[in-house]
C-alpha cells in the first residue's frame, strides 16, 4: 500500500470510531499526506517519498513546491526523463528550481538543464512599477498598507515596532497609533480603511520578531478598530477559544462587514456590521494558512488566498468553497496579498522562487484563464508583502524586511521598505 495512503487510512479509522468514516478536511488531508511524505524522506525511502509526493501534487495542484519535490526525487531515483517532465511543468509556471537541492544538482551534472530556455527566461527581471516613497526606518518590518481617500494619507503597519504609521504621498510619516500601557498592541499586521464609516481596522498578533516578544503571549491575537481621524482605539475583538491565533489579513465590505483570516489556526472570521461581534465565517478545516481575503466587485464572492493550497472562491450566499483551477500550468500558492479588480486578481507571492507580483485573469469566478508576472527578479522588490488598490493604481510594499528576521527574532541590517505602484490601465 502507498505509504501516505496507509497513514491516511489509519487516520480515518481512528476518527471514525466505529461509525461510517467521514472525509477529512482539507487541513487534515494536508497534515496526513505531508506527514507521510516527511516520514518517508526521514527514513530515506525515496520511492515512498515519491509516491507520497505524487498524491500531494494530485490533491494540492496549486502548490508548486510539491511539484518541485517530485521533480527532484525522480532525479535522485535515476528517473531523469520523468524528472524533466515534472520540472518542465514547474518551469511553465514562471518559477525557478532550487539549485541547492540534490535532485536539481543531479540533473545539472547530467547536463539535462542545458536545453531548458525557461530557466533563463524565468530569471530575467520583470518590472512594471515605479517608486512612490521609501520609509525612513529600516526596523519597522512593514506588513500592510491602506489608503484614506479623504485625507490622501497612507497607513502602514509595523510588525516589529507594534504601531501604525501615517504617510502623505511624498513619504512624510508620523505615528498614528502605537503600543502603550493604555493601548497595548502586539505586532500590527493587516490594515483596512473603511472611509464611509470613518474607521481604520487592524489586526495585531504576538510572535517572534516583535519587539519585546514574550513567549507566554505567543499566539495571542486580536482585531482592533480605530477612529480614522483621531486614532482612538474604539474596540477590540478576539477569538473566545484557548487556541493560538495569528489574525493576519482582512478586507472590509462596503457595508462595513469585516472579513479576517487566521494564518495560524486556519480560521476565517467575520465581524458583521450590525451585530459587531466576531463570528466564524466557515467551519474549521477548509484552510491551512489563509491569507488576504478579497471581495469580488459584486460582493458575492470572497476570494481567499491560502499560502499552502492556492486561491479559493467562497460564495457568500451559501458559504460554499471552491478552489480556483486552470487548464494551463499555474502556481497560485504563497499569495500573501490578494486584490480584485474586475475579473483580475493581483497577488503578492512572497513564497515562490522568484518572489513576484502576479496578475491572474479569470474566465469565470472559479477558473483562471491566463496569468502574467508583473514584478520579479528586480533589486528593489526584496520580500514584498501587501498592497492596496487606489483608483487605477496598485500600491504595494517592497523590501518589507521579513527576510532580515533571523531564527531568534533578531533583525539583521538592511535598507528600509519602499512603497511602489503599478498602473492598472496598462494591464
Amino acid at each position: 500500500m502507498n505509504v501516505n495512503r496507509a497513514t491516511l487510512a489509519c487516520f480515518l479509522l481512528v476518527m471514525a470510531a466505529g461509525a461510517q468514516p467521514s472525509r477529512p478536511s482539507r487541513r487534515e488531508l494536508w497534515v496526513a499526506e505531508n506527514k507521510a511524505a516527511r516520514q518517508a524522506y526521514s527514513d530515506k525511502n525515496l520511492a515512498g517519498f515519491r509516491d507520497a509526493t505524487v498524491t500531494l501534487v494530485r490533491d494540492f495542484p496549486g502548490n508548486a513546491r510539491v511539484l518541485h519535490d517530485l521533480a527532484a526525487v525522480e532525479a535522485r531515483l535515476g528517473n531523469l526523463d520523468a524528472s524533466l517532465e515534472q520540472l518542465r511543468r514547474y518551469l511553465a509556471m514562471g518559477l525557478l528550481p532550487n539549485m541547492q537541492s540534490q535532485g536539481m544538482q543531479t540533473l545539472r551534472d547530467a547536463g539535462k538543464l542545458n536545453d531548458l530556455p525557461e530557466m533563463k527566461k524565468n530569471a530575467e527581471p520583470v518590472s512594471s512599477s515605479a517608486p512612490v516613497f521609501r520609509l525612513s526606518d529600516a526596523a519597522l518590518i512593514a506588513e500592510d498598507i491602506a489608503y484614506d481617500p479623504t485625507s490622501r494619507r497612507f497607513f502602514i503597519s509595523s510588525v516589529r515596532q507594534k504601531k501604525i504609521i501615517r504617510c502623505d504621498e511624498q513619504g512624510k510619516c508620523d505615528d498614528f497609533a502605537a503600543s502603550s500601557a493604555a493601548q497595548p498592541l502586539w505586532g500590527v499586521f493587516a490594515l483596512h480603511v473603511d472611509a464611509p464609516h470613518k474607521l481604520l481596522w487592524a489586526t495585531t498578533a504576538n510572535m517572534s520578531g516583535v519587539e519585546g516578544f514574550q513567549p507566554a503571549e505567543d499566539g495571542k491575537s486580536e482585531i482592533v478598530k480605530f477612529d480614522l481621524k483621531s486614532g482612538k482605539l474604539l474596540k477590540r475583538y478576539a477569538p473566545e477559544d484557548n487556541a493560538k491565533h495569528a489574525l493576519g489579513d482582512m478586507t472590509v465590505a462596503p457595508d462595513g462587514t469585516v472579513y479576517v483570516s487566521d494564518g495560524l489556526s486556519g480560521d476565517v472570521y467575520l465581524i458583521d456590521s450590525k451585530r459587531d461581534t466576531l463570528q466564524p465565517l466557515l467551519p474549521a478545516g477548509d484552510f491551512i494558512s489563509p491569507q488576504t481575503p478579497a471581495l469580488s466587485d459584486d460582493g458575492k464572492v470572497l476570494y481567499i488566498a491560502d499560502y499552502t493550497q492556492g486561491i479559493a472562491a467562497v460564495r457568500l450566499a451559501d458559504r460554499s468553497v471552491q478552489w480556483l483551477s486552470a487548464k494551463i500550468p499555474i502556481a497560485t500558492y504563497t499569495a500573501d496579498g490578494l486584490y480584485v479588480v474586475g475579473n483580475r486578481l493581483f497577488a503578492v507571492q512572497n513564497g515562490t522562487l522568484p518572489e513576484r507580483i502576479t496578475e491572474f485573469k479569470l474566465g469565470s469566478p472559479t477558473q483562471i484563464e491566463s496569468w502574467k508576472v508583473l514584478e520579479a527578479n528586480t533589486p528593489y522588490l526584496g520580500d514584498p508583502t501587501h498592497g492596496v488598490v487606489v483608483g487605477k493604481e496598485f500600491y504595494f510594499i517592497a523590501n518589507s524586511g521579513w527576510d532580515r528576521v533571523d531564527d531568534n527574532g533578531g533583525l539583521k541590517p538592511g535598507a528600509p521598505a519602499e512603497v511602489r505602484k503599478l498602473s492598472l490601465n496598462r494591464r
